[in-house]
């Protein structure tokens, strides 16, 4: 597990005004002013890869019903690692007052971006400069947006219109300065505040990135359309899904993996956009958590799919083998194709135009066995909206964003779903209005910050 953002703070400080005092002062106040100027050392900030690229929020994982767990081995998880079986019962008190990693990695990451954008605040680049500099600053605001919209999704409530400017949303943090008061924005502000970042670095990143790893500009507009779809503003979902899918587009077919690998996928593979990782918890991993069987029974047995994900040990007895990031753990969280291709599909269904299943049947024709494939076709944008929004829980799964749906589709009668556990014996139930698809903030955080907490 990451230390927390005050123990990694105390260590940037440190470091940075012993070993790089040519780079950063520390001000009369505590707060931290870049002194650089070499761009070189920004950039170096930002590609600390096992930073500031992992670790992102990935509870909701193990609250959705893409997983489940056999009594026994909730017990031993919730014995030495509580957050795990906390989330997979929807325990309020889900962090256990010790874990504090889903609020205080991301504030790290808002943290390192706001020290870059200070940075480059402070620098007047040369002709031959303006490009790195360009570079630089729309990483960090990337960076930045990144790490706030994932806080949204886990302790904002699900998002409406109506509600948002009054609805309590994140801490905005817009500047290093580690004494600046901690006060929540409304819901309204931050998704404002994470747009104007995302809409920033767009017009900054380049187009095609050194290293996956490095934010780009198609990375940028996947990213916004990711963000609306969450917020269910279809119409500019489309638009970003379009920005983005107009500069790259590519897909891998899978006939072409070794399926019975333990490891089909390679890591930055020509699907993936943009690369980075989600906090691994104990609770996603064989035996502890299990694929559910309804959904591994969805795949078709000409899907390959599920010989490239799954490893089936007997009969409703499925593991998660493989994803983008070439393995079980780190789980893939970045910016891929495949969930742009489905974006844009969804948005174009939700609108009632039938070319919706164009874009799915390209993707699905490079996932079923060779010659195998029949094009799906309807008549109804209604059973096409239906299909889209199966084959996108059965491409993304373990990717970090099923959570994110069940939040917004629970809002439309046709798709809501209550979630049930069973555990020796007690039931569990997480229905569509509940509050508890609102992660409380740790409480540590809370006590620590004097910021108001969750219903």
């Amino acid at each position: 597990m990451k230390p927390s953002l005050f123990y990694i703070t105390l260590f940037w400080i440190g470091f940075l005004t012993s070993s790089c005092e040519d780079f950063l002062d520390v001000k009369s106040n505590k707060s931290l002013a870049v002194a650089s100027d070499k761009l070189a050392n920004l950039q170096l900030l930002l590609d600390n890869v096992s930073d500031i690229n992992s670790g992102y929020p990935s509870i909701g994982i193990l609250a959705s019903d893409d997983v489940y767990m056999l009594s026994e081995n909730w017990e031993a998880l919730s014995q030495f690692q509580p957050t795990s079986s906390n989330a997979y019962i929807w325990n309020p008190d889900v962090f256990n007052d010790a874990d504090a990693n889903g609020w205080t990695i991301p504030y790290h990451i808002v943290f390192q971006a706001n020290v870059v954008l200070e940075g480059t605040e402070k620098l007047t680049p040369s002709a031959h400069e303006s490009a790195s500099w360009r570079n630089i600053r729309g990483s960090a605001l990337f960076y930045r947006a990144y790490a706030f919209a994932t806080l949204l999704e886990q302790f904002s409530k699900p998002y409406n219109t109506n509600d948002a400017p009054k609805n309590p949303g994140i801490v905005l943090r817009l500047n290093p300065d580690i004494d600046e008061k901690s006060t929540r924005a409304t819901q309204q502000e931050s998704y404002e505040q994470v747009f104007r970042d995302l809409k920033t670095a767009a017009s900054l990143l380049p187009i095609t990135p050194k290293y996956k790893t490095r934010p780009s500009k198609p990375a940028a507009y996947g990213l916004l359309s990711r963000i609306y779809l969450s917020i269910e503003d279809y119409d500019q979902a489309s638009v970003y899904a379009d920005s983005c899918l107009s500069i790259y587009d590519k897909l891998i077919d899978y006939n072409l993996l070794d399926t019975g690998s333990q490891r089909p996928l390679q890591r930055y593979n020509d699907e993936v956009i943009f690369h980075n990782t989600l906090f691994s918890y104990a609770g996603f991993v064989y035996p502890y958590g299990r694929i559910d069987t309804t959904l591994y029974e969805s795949y078709r047995d000409n899907d390959l799919r599920r010989a490239v994900f799954f490893t089936k040990h007997g009969e409703g007895d499925i593991a998660y083998k493989a994803g983008y990031d070439g393995g079980s753990s780190p789980l893939f969280g970045g910016i891929a194709t495949d969930e742009i291709l489905l974006i844009k599909a969804e948005c174009l269904a939700r609108a009632g135009e039938l070319k919706a299943l164009d874009g799915l049947n390209r993707l699905l024709q490079n996932r079923y066995s060779m010659d195998s494939f029949v094009p799906i076709t309807s008549e109804n944008p209604e059973d096409a909206l239906a299909l889209i929004l199966e084959e996108r829980r059965k491409e993304l799964v373990f990717r970090g964003l099923r959570w994110s749906d069940l939040r917004r589709l629970n809002g439309d009668s046709r798709f809501k779903k209550t979630i049930v556990r069973r555990i020796n014996n007690s039931l569990y139930e997480l229905n569509p209005d509940d509050k508890r698809y609102t992660f409380p903030i740790p409480k540590k955080v809370v006590e620590a910050s004097g910021i108001p907490q969750n219903e």
